[in-house]
């Protein structure tokens, strides 16, 4: 007979049981009251709110009063009166960064300075005297070199996290604290370089610090002996790479595989902000396999004095072969511009398709990959390299991160909080980081589309695609108060300013690409039209400074632009078409120009381009931005040689109103002294990555050739320069080496300098084709606006015209009439169609 277990229904006989406790909760009003302590110290994690709630400053008042009301209860505990000062620090630094101390309508943080100052001293001198609070000491001392940061006390601030960093040894404190000193020490020496600059520039504070203020600190003597700015650069860089070599080496030791991720993420990320691109490519691969991204790295360009950065892609691009036919057909400026012709395939933002893993990572190593994907886009993007090799398949891995829903969060992870995992004992601390937020990280990548994405050839230029989905993405983000979530609690007013500031110039960044696209396509009114959208977003948002230089560059390029079509239009022999008024009287229609105006826009415009690149690179020079600094010195130097070309002179010229004016001392220029600056500025733009590089060579071939000795290296040159830009796929500077290679071969190489054209005038054709009527996307963002308002359907005229006239001498020295006629007919009614364009767009 089985057991079977008995029940409270059994019938056999049991005990009757007692109740032991309440099967109710006790009233509210019977629960033990909390201890006051315990109260008041809760009070500011309850009470607390982000800077962008109304509430805020309210929070930060009655959060400090809790805190200084629980210092005055007797018989406080040691523990809880540390972590009373530890509070106090904490948020009055908050309040403080904030600037109501120096609001006068603010009263509750009059004293303010005083008391942070007072609460990290005791609760320094509590946690050394007790060995129980032992690990509060690492993160007071890092609040008094924050405190002494905020006053501009620089020297103190870098002697605090020093010594903080070698007080803090592991394993006398947990893994995590260690880390988090190093990162510390390293976070403020890269957002303060040279500490005494820095110092004296920050605004005076109150007195009464333990800290020099601003305004007592004695000025450095002009005559005293200092480090010059490039040696203090070199000396901060390596201490930097010595710190996050030493933290790397303490994670590896204690195999905390994350931590050492993160540190080859951060100095692949420095390598990149330092410009040191010929290391960027090693490390690129250590990071690559580190994160498990699936992509195999492909070999970068090294830094080489002769070539520059790209030089390893060229290897043969430096001989004197003759250039392979296969690059120069017209098919060959490739199927990536009949993609880009196809509606199907350009009307969305999707990337080329590509075979990618599929995302089975944590969130701290997505949130790495997408980091390290980003820096490697840019690296490619910059050097030069083939994108569907290098570009388009990381481009794509990035999308599927995105898309697959892992940076989709509402949590605290929604402000860039990340915690990484340094084992899998649930009772280790993690690491826990602040990176950048998932919603920067889309609308960055939006960006770093448009960017990648150098061919403005065909009917909708995925370039332009990107840069228009990503500003209503944007606003979208905004209008929702998007960046309110990218703020973490305990972040202050100033850091709610500058992640604004941080949305505000991404959103300036996709302006501009579409301006460039715009530019590139001869699409002059939305050009400037989004120019002026532009100029009055960066002067609404106080973000003018950041972007003078690349506006002003711009400007310049968009005057260059408007030039040459006026300058070529006019010496176009055409007749005037013959039309019919409202009483059907037949009339000549007067082209703008013709009685000598457009000469004398085209040279307003070329003294407006010069004065511009002149500008922009005095202001890139100033701002410490060399890349854009040569690139408009380049950009000035090509108009010199077009203009010299030309018989012309720029310097003549100046933005006057209606009238030439000429300039004092400019057009007489020493010959040689010149050409030596142009020689060291086309040395400078080799060492620049791929874009400027290929410039550089077309300015040195321009160059050799105005000089008249040197037509083999001229060859030589523009032959590295077809094959950087065709790598890349620049196809706008593409057409122009065409150009210029073809004319080398007119007398020499008919079939060949026949095929060069052929391939530029569909390039320059391009540059111009509008969507068809019967596949217009159903999605206004896919749209090129320019194509319909005030667009270009014509392409790049001034080169379909020069293209069409060489075309033409070929045939008629052949023998070809019909061809010939065909052909100069052809530019006669794009000269036609252009100078009607041109007429309505020019201001009554």
């Amino acid at each position: 007979m089985s057991k079977r277990p008995l029940s409270p229904s059994s019938s056999s006989p049991t005990r009757k049981r007692q109740r032991t406790e309440s099967g109710t909760p006790a009233p509210a009003d019977q629960q033990p009251p909390l201890p006051p302590a315990v109260l008041l110290l809760s009070m500011p994690k309850l009470l607390i709110q982000p800077p962008s709630h109304p509430q805020h400053e309210l929070s930060l008042c009655l959060s400090l009063l809790s805190l200084r009301k629980c210092l005055k209860i007797s018989n406080l505990g040691v523990l809880d009166e540390c972590r009373c000062h530890t509070g106090i620090a904490e948020i009055g630094l908050i309040a403080l960064r904030g600037g109501y101390a120096e609001q006068e309508d603010s009263t509750w943080a009059d004293g303010l300075l005083s008391d942070i100052e007072k609460a990290i001293s005791q609760g320094l001198v509590l946690a050394q005297r007790h060995p129980s609070l032992y690990l509060y000491t690492p993160h007071l001392t890092f609040l008094s070199s924050q405190l002494a940061e905020q006053q501009g006390n620089m020297k103190f601030a870098r002697a605090a996290l020093s010594r903080l960093l070698n007080s803090t040894t592991y394993p006398r404190f947990p893994a995590h604290v260690v880390y988090a000193a190093h990162l510390d020490n390293i976070t403020f020496l890269i957002s303060n370089p040279t500490p005494t600059n820095a110092a004296m520039s920050r605004p005076s504070t109150p007195t009464g610090s333990p800290t020099k203020s601003p305004s007592k600190l004695r000025p450095v003597s002009p005559t005293k002996p200092r480090m010059d700015a490039k040696a203090q650069q070199d000396t901060n860089r390596r201490q930097i790479l010595h710190i996050l070599g030493s933290l790397r080496s303490l994670a590896s030791a204690n195999a905390h595989t994350s931590v050492v991720t993160l540190c080859e993420v951060i100095k692949l990320r420095l390598l990149v902000r330092w410009g040191l691109w010929g290391e960027v490519s090693n490390m690129l691969k250590v990071v690559e396999e580190s994160l498990d991204i699936g992509i195999p790295a492909a070999t970068g360009p090294t830094e080489n004095k002769e070539n520059g950065p790209e030089a390893q892609s060229l290897t043969q691009a430096g001989t004197t072969a003759p250039l392979q036919k296969s690059a120069l057909q017209p098919g060959a400026e490739s199927t990536q511009s009949e993609k880009a012709a196809d509606p199907k395939a350009s009307g969305s933002a999707a990337v080329d398709a590509v075979e990618v893993p599929t995302v089975d990572v944590p969130y701290h190593l997505a949130m790495l990959q997408a980091h390290a994907l980003i820096l490697a886009i840019m690296f490619h993007v910059y050097s030069g390299s083939v994108p569907k090799d290098h570009i388009t398949p990381r481009l794509a891995r990035l999308h599927t991160l995105l898309d697959s829903g892992l940076f989709d969060t509402t949590d605290e992870r929604s402000s860039g909080l990340v915690e990484l995992p340094l084992s899998d004992d649930t009772n280790t601390r993690p690491l826990t980081l602040q990176l950048t937020p998932p919603s920067v990280i889309t609308s960055m990548t939006y960006l770093i589309s448009a960017v990648s994405r150098r061919d403005p050839v065909g009917r909708n230029p995925k370039r332009g695609v990107f840069a228009r989905e990503g500003l209503v993405h944007l606003e979208g983000e905004m209008s929702v108060g998007a960046v309110a979530q990218t703020i973490p609690i305990f972040a202050s007013r100033a850091e709610m300013r500058e992640a604004e500031a941080r949305m505000f110039k991404i959103q300036a960044d996709l302006m501009m690409e579409g301006i460039g696209l715009d530019i590139s396509r001869s699409s002059f009114v939305p050009a400037k039209r989004d120019m002026d959208a532009l100029i009055t977003h960066l002067r609404a948002h106080d973000i003018w400074e950041c972007y003078a230089a690349r506006i002003t560059l711009l400007q310049g390029y968009l005057a260059h632009a408007e030039a040459g079509w006026k300058y070529t239009l006019m010496h176009t022999n055409t007749d005037a078409p013959i039309s019919k008024d409202r009483k059907g009287k037949k009339k000549q229609v007067a082209f703008a120009g013709e009685d000598g105006n457009d000469l004398t826009e085209a040279r307003r415009q070329w003294g407006r381009a010069k004065d511009c690149y002149r500008v922009a690179a005095a202001v890139a020079q100033e701002s410490g931005d060399n890349w854009l600094c040569v690139a408009a010195k380049a950009a000035g130097l090509a108009l010199d040689l077009g203009l010299r070309a030309l018989g012309e002179h720029a310097e003549q010229w100046r933005i006057g109103e209606g009238e030439e004016q000429e300039a004092e001392g400019d057009n007489n220029i020493d010959e040689f002294e010149w050409m030596a600056e142009a020689a060291e500025l086309v040395k400078e733009c080799h060492g620049m990555g791929g874009t400027l590089g290929a410039v550089g060579r077309v300015l040195q071939a321009s160059l050799d050739v105005q000089d008249g000795t040197a037509t083999l290296s001229a060859k030589t040159a523009l032959k590295t320069a077809l094959t950087l830009t065709t790598n890349s796929q620049e196809n706008y500077l593409r057409a122009l080496v065409l150009a210029m290679c073809s004319s080398h071969y007119l007398l020499t190489a008919e079939d060949h300098a026949r095929d060069m054209l052929e391939a530029c005038s569909n390039i320059a054709c391009g540059l111009g084709v509008g969507q068809k009527k019967s596949t217009q996307s159903q999605s206004q963002l896919s749209q090129d606006a320019s194509a319909t308002e005030g667009g270009n359907k014509l392409g790049n005229v001034p080169l379909r015209l020069w293209c069409g006239e060489r075309l033409a001498e070929v045939h008629a020295r052949n023998g070809e009439e019909v061809q010939t006629r065909k052909l100069r007919g052809m530019g006669e009614a794009v000269a036609l169609a252009a100078k009607a364009k041109m007429k309505g767009q020019c201001p009554s």
